[in-house]
């Protein structure tokens, strides 16, 4: 969790999201060692202590979905998991299909117990980009 404020703080505005927060709601099965975030500034990578730091750059319009974690003295923004997964969905455009997505490995009983599918599509919703629709439609008819 402290690397998680680090990140936060480094490059701001951000919040985690992609495979970190992925990995924190346990939706995927690998262990993620580096740290992604979403920022409205420009993509960015650095290193600190020996951990990347990638950041991922969206408009302002599609920077929202993040909850605030408590960790001790720190305040760390991460991406909820609807907004999580609909970031994967925004950059990964290769996950078009079942086929993509299984590849993913993802956790498809503790994705479908985590996530609400009102905020999924109030979050949906806000976007007019019409691939990213399309993805999410495939992801959500793999998920059932």
């Amino acid at each position: 969790m402290e690397r998680w404020a680090v990140a936060n703080t480094v490059y701001s505005p951000s919040y985690i999201s992609l495979e970190s927060a992925l990995g924190h709601y346990g939706f995927i099965p690998e262990g993620v060692f580096h740290i992604t975030c979403i920022t409205t500034r420009h993509t960015r990578t650095f290193e600190i202590e020996g951990v990347k730091h990638f950041y991922r750059n969206v408009l302002p319009s599609w920077f929202f979905g993040y909850t605030i974690l408590e960790q001790g003295d720190a305040m760390v923004r991460m991406a909820k998991p609807e907004k999580a997964l609909l970031d994967v969905l925004h950059f990964d455009r290769t996950l078009r299909g079942p086929d993509d997505l299984e590849a993913m490995r993802f956790d498809r009983p503790g994705i479908r117990a985590a996530i609400d599918k009102r905020v999924w599509h109030d979050h949906l919703s806000l976007s007019t980009n019409k691939a990213l629709h399309r993805r999410a439609r495939a992801f959500l008819n793999w998920l059932r």
